[in-house]
């Protein structure tokens, strides 16, 4: 590895420092946080660890943000994009367990574009109804490749997760 090498980030995701327990959310969807909560699983002040897919990644960092988590980490399960569904890069086209996928999160079902709408004729509350701080998370979030995830996940303790929560992973979701 070369510190020259660009560094993971999600666009508009805030700067922070988040410590604390991890809790696995599956695809961070509503009815992802609904199971957790009717399983006594509480994800305030938690970091979130969620899985690609479903959504967008904007999306999960919303959903979570709204269930009160403090951070959440993002990473391509092999199910969805790697090995098990043919070679990985370099011998073919999935994503290996080294790759991470970066991008926006900001709120786009709320309201698409630039969040500043600098360019723009119009501000972006009198354009969407949402002022600028509501179209961009309040918590931190960063991608993460599946093998770096797969550490994680392999040192969460708990009950094993539903059977729909399972990716491609060898391991025991919890």
């Amino acid at each position: 590895d070369t510190p020259w090498r660009n560094h993971t980030f999600h666009g508009y995701a805030p700067s922070g420092d988040v410590t604390g327990p991890m809790v696995y959310a599956n695809y961070g969807l509503p009815s992802d946080f609904e199971v957790l909560r009717r399983l006594g699983i509480d994800v305030s002040g938690k970091i979130v660890l969620v899985r690609y897919g479903e959504c967008f990644r904007g999306l999960k960092v919303r959903n979570a943000q709204v269930v009160g988590a403090a951070g959440v980490l993002i990473y391509s399960d092999p199910e969805d994009d790697g090995f098990d569904l043919g070679k990985p890069y370099p011998e073919g086209p999935w994503r290996p367990s080294f790759g991470e996928q970066r991008g926006s999160v900001q709120f786009n079902s709320l309201c698409s574009g630039d969040p500043a709408r600098v360019a723009g004729p119009q501000p972006v509350e009198e354009l969407c109804g949402y002022k600028m701080e509501e179209l961009i998370p309040r918590i931190p979030s960063i991608p993460l490749s599946y093998g770096a995830a797969q550490d994680l996940l392999s040192k969460l303790g708990g009950p094993v997760a539903p059977q729909d929560f399972h990716g491609g992973l060898p391991l025991n979701y919890s």
